[in-house]
């Protein structure tokens, strides 16, 4: 008895120690022998305890890497602000930067000395550098703005903007003697022209890739809208459906105004037949690649190398794959996109197989032919698959636009998704309500420990009941359940088996002067979801109703439960509950 007290003692003093340093948590640095004294515990006791706390100080170093990241992130947010800034007016913005970078240029082609390194120009690479980091916050501006049209006049902006300069350029340099006629076979003002078709080509290559850009930023924006959609919870999808049920009353009946290119027959052609119109552009540019081929009399037999034909053939691939691309993007879908890649190979395979020229099936089918029109294939299927994402993108971006502007048919069809998605876990289920009669009664004059200890065992044996027949415990309280299953028959064999096993539980682990005597409700319906998520739903509210009705020890149940049971050992009542008329089970235990 002494030992027992003086633990007891210990264990009191301990917590009010405890108690004291949660709210003076700085004397945890404190002398312990003083905190010892004072709570009248062991030296060693208290000197261990504070030994095992946390450390609540972190030393300078340990502090240094947490704000080298929280000044990289600060860093990081002070740019995506200003991608966000730059990305409202795209153009002017690629205007600006590049203008600067030409101007940095300019300052390093005039301050750094003409030096090389290992054949490396300093002032080249320096240069270079710029340009591509200009380049690579011209595409992030893109990737922020997300619409295609602004990457095509970037390209032509940066086209313009790059030729220009360059061929000033090359000018003064042909009027200075830097560049000898004789150093080149092309006259100099071809030289300048080729120059500058060179650099609009170059903007051709920027504007694919701001398109690439602005397609990945408006795709990855719109995986970020499906998978926030996914996650939104049954109680957010219903105060999105109640807000779009308020926005429909004040909606307004705007029909779908197409842009004017959208009414352009060879569009409206295009857009009803992708697949053909691929194979026929195809074909047509086959059909042209050997018209030039002739002209300039470069044949598959030995037709001798030409710079003007190379230069040609390569500005009308650029226009023929410019109008595949818009082919692709009004195919509307991803692989559609893709396959009209699959149909233009073979429109311009059919062409090389005419046999004129040198060209024909020997032609069509040699290990070269086929190697390169299988690059150029992987090449349109992504070019096509790509345009087709940019599709998607669009036509998401247009719905968006549609329901901001409270369009009365896009809110229907968005309120109709909802209420699909509220749907899609619809079930069938029955629950039963397992009550104990009279619960507070049983708790007057109880030990709390002993009433703590039966109901727990009481709720672990309902669960262990009701689990043999497939039940799932959907909630609990202290005096009963809510369980629910998948058939009426496995329910109301859950019941019986429940007021048939009573009276042993009572007698092994109830720990209360009175016996838990319980009454049963059942009840079946549709679930619009999984039970677990729905919140409230009818079929828990009628079962629970059943359930004050039945009589103590019984078990009563709805027309829906025993319907597929038959009604023989069930008695009618004369009322119905909440519209359902209710049956007693004559023998409600087991055997």
């Amino acid at each position: 008895m002494p030992n027992s007290a003086f633990t007891e003692n210990r264990t009191e003093a301990a917590r009010a120690l405890v108690e004291h340093l949660r709210k003076n948590p700085e004397e945890a640095r404190s002398d312990p022998t003083a905190l010892a004294e004072r709570f009248d515990l062991p030296h060693e006791f208290v000197r261990r305890a504070l030994a095992r706390l946390p450390a609540q100080d972190r030393s300078i170093a340990d502090r240094s890497p947490s704000r080298i990241m929280e000044s990289a992130d600060g860093l990081v947010a002070v740019l995506d602000q200003a991608l966000d800034r730059a990305a409202q007016n795209p153009l002017r913005f690629e205007a600006l930067s590049l203008l600067l970078a030409i101007f940095i240029a300019m300052a390093l082609n005039w301050l750094v000395p003409a030096k090389t390194v290992e054949s490396v120009s300093i002032r080249g690479v320096l240069t270079l550098i710029v340009m591509l980091a200009t380049v690579a916050l011209q595409m992030g501006v893109f990737y922020r703005r997300r619409m295609v049209r602004f990457a095509v006049y970037g390209g032509l902006l940066f086209g313009v903007g790059t030729a220009l300069p360059v061929m000033v350029n090359i000018w003064i340099k042909i009027q200075s003697g830097a560049v000898p006629e004789n150093s080149t076979n092309l006259k100099q003002g071809v030289l300048v022209f080729v120059v500058g078709l060179a650099m609009m080509m170059l903007g051709v290559v920027y504007a694919g890739l701001a398109s690439l850009a602005s397609i990945a930023g408006g795709w990855v924006q719109l995986k970020r809208a499906d998978q926030e959609w996914e996650r939104l919870s049954r109680q957010e999808l219903l105060e999105r459906y109640f807000e779009l049920q308020r926005r429909l009353e004040r909606s307004v009946a705007a029909p779908d105004a197409p842009q004017a290119w959208e009414t352009w027959p060879v569009v409206v052609a295009i857009r009803r037949h992708p697949m053909v119109s691929a194979a026929i552009l195809g074909l047509a540019s086959g059909l042209v690649e050997i018209v030039l081929s002739v002209s300039f009399r470069v044949l598959p037999a030995g037709g001798a190398s030409n710079d003007a034909f190379d230069l040609v053939d390569m500005v009308g691939a650029l226009v023929a794959y410019s109008i595949f691309t818009v082919v692709a993007f009004l195919a509307g879908r991803t692989t559609r996109g893709a396959l009209a890649g699959l149909m233009f190979i073979g429109g311009g395979f059919l062409a090389v197989l005419i046999p004129i020229f040198g060209y024909g099936p020997t032609y069509a089918f040699s290990p070269e032919h086929l190697l390169s029109q299988v690059l150029v294939l992987a090449f349109l299927v992504f070019v096509g698959a790509l345009a087709g994402v940019g599709a998607t993108v669009q036509r998401r971006a247009a719905r968006d636009g549609r329901l901001q502007k409270n369009d009365g048919a896009t809110i229907v069809a968005e309120m109709l998704e909802i209420q699909w998605r509220l749907e899609e876990d619809a079930t069938s289920v029955t629950v039963l309500v397992v009550d104990a009669a009279k619960s507070t009664a049983m708790k007057v004059g109880a030990d709390p420990l002993d009433v703590e200890y039966s109901f727990r065992e009481y709720q672990m044996w309902i669960a262990e009941c009701c689990a043999g027949f497939g039940g799932r415990i959907h909630s609990v309280a202290g005096d009963g359940a809510v369980v629910a299953f998948s058939d009426g028959m496995a329910a109301i064999g859950a019941a019986r088996r429940i007021q048939t096993d009573v009276t042993r539980f009572n007698g092994a682990l109830n720990r209360l002067p009175k016996p838990f005597r319980l009454r049963l409700g059942l009840h079946a319906g549709r679930v619009a979801g999984d039970l677990n998520d729905v919140q409230f739903t009818e079929v828990i509210d009628i079962a629970a109703h059943v359930e004050e009705i039945a009589p103590v020890g019984g078990i009563a149940a709805t027309e829906a439960v025993i319907a597929h049971l038959g009604h023989d050992g069930f008695l009618p009542l004369a009322r119905e509950i909440d519209g359902q008329a209710v049956y007693i089970a004559l023998v409600p235990t087991e055997g």
